[in-house]
């Protein structure tokens, strides 16, 4: 009996953390946000980590991301507290005011992971993220 094997996704997480964001930002729209205020960040994103997917190799795609995604943590956590729902508005604006909440928790995870996807690629280049050096020659007081 044969077995079916399936071939490998590259940059899977990468993929499905696009795929959720596109997912909850696009429900998230559905009622609760009211303007482009929480669209701007959110389209950066998307484009920066698709631009990742299509160029790999490019080494500041995920850095740029990744200080996109802490922005838009920041940006996400003031538009939720200002745009929070009355207890007047309909069910569909507490469920994308809900999906708005997931998406910013997600961004926590997102956010790891495209730290390590940096520190990888930094990594492969020789390098470091965070590079600290130490004089040896220096005197102490």
């Amino acid at each position: 009996m044969a077995q079916i094997q399936l071939p490998s996704i590259p940059m899977i997480y990468i993929k499905a953390a696009l795929f959720l964001h596109i997912l909850l930002v696009s429900l998230a729209f559905i009622g609760f946000a009211g303007g482009g205020f929480y669209l701007y960040l959110n389209l950066l994103l998307f484009v920066l980590l698709l631009l990742h997917v299509y160029f790999p190799s490019h080494t500041e795609t995920a850095p740029l991301a990744l200080a996109t995604d802490l922005i838009s943590i920041v940006h996400d956590a003031v538009a939720l507290g200002v745009f929070f729902p009355g207890s007047h508005l309909a069910t569909i604006n507490w469920f994308s005011y809900f999906c708005a909440v997931a998406n910013l928790a997600f961004r926590f995870v997102s956010s790891l992971l495209l730290y390590r996807v940096w520190v990888a690629q930094s990594g492969k280049e020789g390098g470091t993220v965070i590079q600290v050096t130490a004089d040896q020659g220096a005197s102490q007081p």
